[in-house]
């Protein structure tokens, strides 16, 4: 879970919200969907 730190900082500063509307908010849920890559190359073995 992030810190209310973090999530005043999206609501202040990614959202379109007054200070008056983020306020009033009792709770903030946020659902996010993240595709990792991970890339590794294979060694090359001598003969």
């Amino acid at each position: 879970m992030q810190n209310g730190n973090t999530n005043m900082h999206e609501l202040l500063n990614h959202s379109h919200l007054s200070i008056q509307d983020i306020l009033q908010i009792n709770q903030l849920w946020a659902e996010i969907q993240v595709t990792h890559q991970h890339f590794v190359e294979k060694p090359e073995f001598e003969k």
